[in-house]
């Protein structure tokens, strides 16, 4: 049968989908085939929505929508048509538009250094920090991810715009090597593998590589199957076979790449080490000795007794060859000089150096040396440092920071870079405990960053503080240690230290010139942009706190305060979420945030328009919560654009009138209680023209019977907006939100009414975004008052001795959960823990994550608190714990990354996770 002996995981289904059939004994395509929609739906934890996609695609194999071929990883894949759209076009189909991918039997990919390998990390492509976060941010970690996508998939990547799909097709383009099925390995050549194999042993995959299989398919072509299949171990030890094996250009192409991958550093190497991992066959050649001299003789390598390295020029050669004044002035500054210093040697300014430097920089060549040059550029790495980890001089040190340093991470971040080897981590580990003091508990290393940390989590994680006390307590801890005179750690004002301080991704910026501590780093901000829905704001100025009033409950999530918080965290992180410009946004001054091309003036005098007649303390209010804007801001700045219109303590405006025509249509069509003006704008001006448009403004609603708002009216019947939202989310008996104008979920008062609701359990959540009546569930079982609910919850909460929980860990632990007695899901018990005040929640895999106590939290520290008690964790491993035990569905590259950007270590060989990255080596 066509499909008998592919593996279900070539269908690229689902995490879930495979584990449920893997589970039930299905692990091939053919297998699936027969199942029928009951057996598909009898799959224990499979789900509608897993059910369903599984479905889909054996009703698309069998209609031949999916259908087997060639596949471009040596393996078989799944093709859709041969006739895709654009959209539908792979990215390798992009870069290549004659390919036809069922020929493609194998890619490989070039690396910074030249040599091909059969995958790369995003990071090692060499594209810019932008692309790099774009694609590990949508879960994409290895370039063989990403040319398996359409071009839809490629549109589809948040902040990946022009520049960076550029990037990534230009890489396709140039540094992608294709093998195609003309080199396929007959099983003749299949038989000599296993031959050699046996004979000279696995040798680290050299004999399965596609240019060794290429060769001997071609040397097996010219040979009768008696020859091969009678005795293939006899036949690679003859004089023949050898001679044509080390001939065959696919054979030295191999030995090329594979020379190269092993010794790919600027460290001497011994070559000796070759004749242990090669066959005797290559190291005992002419091909051998003639490759290694080509290699030297195009300048890639240098040997010296026995010795090899790659072949760069150092520092010493570049000096050298540069002209009198540009290597004088490199010289100087090699030397450890000053710009000024240099300068007075030369008999010329410090800025002339500085000039002849930077021609000097433009015109070099690669250096030895440069291999360092990541580190600088990424980390805020001292001289001392760089020479205790690194083991350099201190020559190199200033030749890496001629030019601008702009690297801003700390050094401690060095242990979770993936470019650190194990002994960079280790000698880095070391100089950090080297290098500390005693802060509470913990050892700090000597940086002026990482002591205000430490110092800012001690004090100010709960209270805020000013900046001026946080600064005498910094100094304090410098005197405690006898520190004071360490000019790497004093700051040369207390105005200096604010402005540092106030800039680092561990704080948040307060009113009064306040803040308090909070780990951005930890946040998931794609997250929250995505829950704010900033594509709502369209040419218009607003507050902070407009954003946080309309999100309460997501501000409780991610543990932020007020307005203030906010606006410091989206502008701090906007490089991140709006790497492409996404937005078109500006930060004004705190907590203005700016959308599109905005005028105050007009903003100002439009929302007077629709709401005119009206007081001046009614005006404010009304701005605030439109617009986010204190009432007090809005009186003390904002008046002065309508001040023409103030009189008798009331705002009035020249609005125009209805005629008796519009009037009869408009009480015609005002039937509801509630309308959104805009709604009510487009009726009147597709009936009357848009020239008549004005004539819907504040007089004439109120005219006709209603109250107007800043961006609704309301039927003035209603004492006020939250009399009228309580009637509409209690009206029935169950509420569900998604079959809601989605816009009411911006209007202030909706949620407030919504979140008041909620905590006074007038309203339960049984399932997200809908809600039960709390008289429906008393109407039923009398018994249950909201008092019961209450210590219900508490009662749960009590239940479980660990920090973190799920209701279904509760569950799982033991715990009879009311939900069940019910009849309706688990999201009723977690709605019910979640207005304690015992517990902070984060959403995260289709559930409510708790933690006992204030403190806000993330995912990433729940898997860190799961970790604790192993150490170590195979990925499936968690991911059974997490789906089985509480609950939580994460997808895999989500969970990947959360993992990636803590404290935790992932390995992507043994696809495990680790509590740390030193006991990740510890283990290997």
């Amino acid at each position: 049968m066509e499909w008998d002996g592919i593996p279900i995981e070539q269908l690229s289904l689902s995490a879930r989908v495979v584990k449920c059939l893997r589970s039930a004994g299905y692990n091939y395509v053919s297998q699936i085939l027969e199942l029928s929609i009951d057996d598909i739906e009898s799959l224990q934890n499979i789900g509608s929505k897993s059910a369903q996609e599984l479905v889909t695609v054996i009703s698309h194999i069998k209609s031949g929508k999916i259908y087997l071929s060639k596949g471009i990883f040596g393996e078989t894949i799944i093709n859709k048509s041969e006739d895709a759209d654009d959209g539908e076009r792979t990215v390798l189909q992009r870069a290549f538009p004659d390919l036809k991918t069922n020929d493609v039997v194998q890619i490989k990919y070039m690396d910074q250094n030249g040599l091909y390998c059969d995958d790369l990390h995003i990071l090692n492509c060499g594209f810019s920090p932008r692309t790099e976060n774009a694609l590990r941010r949508s879960g994409y970690e290895y370039i063989s991810e990403i040319v398996a996508l359409n071009e839809n998939d490629i549109n589809n990547i948040n902040s990946f715009g022009k520049k960076s799909k550029d990037e990534l097709y230009d890489f396709i383009e140039t540094k992608v090597k294709l093998f195609f099925s003309g080199n396929s390995v007959t099983d003749e050549a299949d038989l000599f593998v296993t031959a050699l194999k046996n004979r000279y042993g696995t040798c680290e995959g050299f004999f399965d590589s596609v240019n060794i299989r290429a060769a001997l398919n071609q040397i097996s072509s010219v040979l009768s199957n008696a020859d091969i299949k009678n005795n293939p171990e006899d036949y690679i030890e003859k004089v023949e076979f050898e001679k044509s094996f080390l001939s065959n250009e696919n054979v030295k192409d191999e030995v090329i790449q594979f020379i190269k991958s092993k010794f790919n550093s600027v460290e001497w190497s011994d070559i000796r080490s070759l004749k242990i991992i090669l066959p005797s066959i290559i190291t005992g050649s002419v091909l051998f000795k003639q490759v290694i001299n080509e290699l030297c003789e195009d300048d890639y390598f240098e040997i010296q007794d026995n010795m090899i390295r790659l072949k760069y020029i150092g520092i010493d050669d570049w000096v050298n060859s540069l002209q009198d004044n540009d290597r004088e002035a490199v010289t100087y500054r090699l030397e450890g000089l000053t710009l000024e210093a240099a300068g007075n040697r030369m008999g010329v300014t410090g800025d002339c150096v500085r000039q002849l430097i930077e021609g000097a920089l433009d015109n070099k060549p690669r250096l030895r040396e440069d291999a360092y040059a990541y580190w600088i550029d990424n980390y805020e790495i001292n001289q001392e440092a760089f020479i205790y980890i690194f083991g350099v001089s201190d020559r190199i040190y200033r030749y890496l920071t001629l030019g601008e340093v702009a690297g801003n991470k700390d050094i401690e971040e060095i242990l979770s870079d993936p470019a650190a080897t194990k002994d960079i981590y280790l000698r880095t580990k070391e100089y950090l405990v080297k290098e500390s003091i005693l802060i509470g508990e913990t050892y700090v290393p000597k940086y002026r960053n990482l002591i205000c940390r430490q110092l800012a989590k001690m004090y100010c994680s709960e209270n805020e503080m000013s900046y001026s006390e946080f600064y005498k307590i910094y100094n304090r801890t410098l005197e405690d240690n006898n520190l004071t005179d360490d000019e790497r750690l004093s700051y040369p004002s207390e105005r200096a230290f604010e402005v540092r301080l106030a800039d680092s991704f561990y704080v948040l910026n307060r009113y009064g010139r306040k803040f308090r501590y909070y780990d951005i780093k930890k946040q998931d901000i794609s997250n929250l942009i995505w829950s704010l829905h900033l594509d709502q704001f369209k040419n218009v100025e607003i507050g902070a706190f407009k954003l946080f009033e309309d999100n309460k409950y997501l501000m409780e999530e991610y543990g932020i305060i007020d307005g203030y918080e906010l606006h410091n965290l989206l502008k701090k992180t906007e490089n991140i979420w709006n790497a492409e410009g996404t937005y078109q946004v500006d930060f004004g001054r705190t907590p203005f945030i700016v959308f599109g091309d905005a005028s105050r003036e007009k903003q100002v005098r439009n929302l007077l328009y629709q709401v005119a007649p009206v007081s001046a303390e009614e005006f404010d209010k009304l701005y605030e919560d439109e617009y986010g804007v204190l009432s007090t801001t809005v009186a003390a700045n904002f008046h002065k654009y309508i001040d023409e219109f103030y009189h008798n303590g009331m705002f009035e405006t020249d609005q125009p009138l209805l005629n008796e025509k519009e009037v009869s249509f408009m009480l015609g069509y005002l039937s509801e209680d509630f309308y959104f003006t805009e709604d009510v704008q487009k009726c009147f001006s597709d009936e009357f023209g848009e020239h008549r448009k004005e004539c819907i403004n504040a007089r004439t609603l109120k005219q006709l019977g209603y109250d107007v708002y800043s961006n609704y009216i309301l039927k003035n019947s209603y004492s006020s907006a939250r009399e009228y939202f309580e009637f509409v989310l209690t009206s029935r008996d169950l509420i569900d939100l998604d079959a809601m104008d989605s816009r009411l979920y911006y209007v202030q008062m909706f949620n407030t009414t919504l979140n008041m609701l909620r905590q006074s359990l007038d309203l339960i959540e049984y399932e997200d975004r809908q809600f039960i009546k709390f008289t429906r569930i008393q109407k039923i079982y009398p018994d249950i008052t909201k008092e019961r609910l209450r210590r219900y919850a508490d009662e749960l909460i009590s239940a479980i001795d660990d920090a973190f929980f799920t209701v279904e860990s509760a569950e799982h632990k033991g715990f009879d959960l009311m939900s069940a007695k019910l009849g309706v899901s688990k999201w009723f018990d977690a709605s019910l823990v979640r207005t304690s005040d015992k517990v902070r929640f984060a959403r995260s895999g289709g559930t409510l994550i708790f933690c006992k106590g204030e403190a806000p939290f993330t995912t990433a520290d729940f898997i860190h608190f799961l970790l604790e008690k192993k150490e170590m964790l195979d990925y499936y491993e968690l991911d059974s714990i997490l789906r089985d035990e509480y609950g939580i569905n994460i997808e895999r590259n989500n969970l990947i990354y959360l993992i990636k950007g803590s404290d935790m270590y992932y390995d992507d060989i043994l696809d495990r996770i680790y509590l740390s990255k030193e006991l990740y080596y510890e283990d290997i």
